[in-house]
């Protein structure tokens, strides 16, 4: 009895010692086949040029140029395109060449010259200013409407500071037209230093004036220098700050006075013309009907009066006292009687 106790008891223990070297075999099968399975669906992705990544990338939404949308649904508004086209243009004109590209007019496009205007501006464009903030633009709108035709265009200039020195951008895009569907897009796209806007918007006048206020042409050229619709144009000549607009600005033989001074010698002359005569060339004369004279200031901040006329030395009507940034319409210095 005491043999047979024995032999069962090591009967049940190396029952136990089977079941649980079946179980511990199957747990390992079971882990090997998990791995098995990641290994053969990680092999099956690569086969297939699969992975996560890529099915992500698919999801991703086609880029589409904005003309190409705003020809499928206008944009709500002049403000609202010409802020669209600006933040677009930054956002690629220093990262990507060929996004930058589709924010142009299908026309400027597929002009022969287009390609090397962008390298120009590219090569020109200051380093870093694409991320300069961009200030809200109001985008007034420009209806053109005759027959059947209609277009809508929006300008605007504005300017941006990096590394203590002035940009001035100018913008002109096309949002809607009806006839000529080619010209939605940006039409023209401008960065110039202080003195570049200066001379630029000094030599637009000109243009105008010479072409009876018709403009039709992409590129202008004025005594040398030429400007196209894309374009970085810098210059150094002199200029001033004055009523928040940049001025050509030179010494003249006029002798700087007092408001009061000024105001009286107008009151004799009358006439730009007269007033040269009398005083000395203004500093800055934009050809515009305005010309401006420096004037003794109370405290070091420059001060000056702007003389509006009818033609370049022709009658003068005002004359306002103004600083860098502003103008005092209020007071005038000189009022035709």
């Amino acid at each position: 009895m005491l043999f047979k106790s024995i032999s069962g008891s090591a009967y049940t223990k190396s029952k136990t010692s089977v079941i649980r070297y079946v179980q511990l075999l199957i747990l390992i099968m079971l882990i090997l086949s998990g791995m098995l399975f990641s290994s053969c669906s990680s092999v099956s992705k690569l086969v297939s040029g699969s992975n996560d990544d890529t099915t992500s990338d698919t999801k991703k939404e086609k880029f589409i140029p904005f003309p190409e949308k705003w020809l499928e649904h206008r944009p709500g508004g002049s403000k609202a395109a010409l802020n669209q086209a600006v933040q677009e243009l930054f956002q690629y004109v220093e990262t990507d060449r060929e996004k930058f590209e589709s924010c142009f007019a299908k026309r400027l496009r597929n002009e022969d010259t287009f390609k090397g205007f962008v390298d120009e501006f590219l090569r020109a464009f200051p380093k870093g200013l694409s991320q300069c903030t961009i200030p809200e633009l109001s985008g007034h709108p420009d209806k053109i409407a005759k027959g059947d035709q209609l277009r809508l265009n929006t300008t605007e200039s504005f300017r941006v500071t990096l590394n203590n020195e002035t940009y001035f951008i100018s913008v002109l895009i096309c949002y809607h037209d009806k006839t000529n569907p080619e010209n939605v897009g940006v039409n023209e796209f401008r960065v110039m230093n202080q003195s570049g806007w200066s001379r630029y918007y000094a030599d637009m006048l000109d243009v105008i004036q010479n072409s009876s206020g018709k403009i039709k042409q992409n590129s202008y050229t004025v005594d040398g220098r030429t400007y196209n619709y894309l374009q970085c144009f810098y210059s150094d000549e002199p200029t001033r700050m004055i009523n928040g607009f940049p001025q050509l600005w030179k010494e003249t033989d006029y002798q700087v006075m007092t408001a009061d001074e000024l105001s009286a010698v107008m009151k004799e002359s009358q006439t730009i013309y007269d007033l040269v005569k009398k005083i000395g060339q203004p500093n800055s004369n934009t050809n515009a009907g305005r010309s401006y004279y420096e004037i003794k200031s109370d405290n070091n901040a420059p001060l000056y009066v702007e003389i509006v006329s009818d033609e370049t030395y022709g009658t003068i009507y005002w004359a306002y006292k103004c600083d860098a940034e502003t103008i005092n319409y209020d007071d005038p210095v000189y009022k035709k009687q």
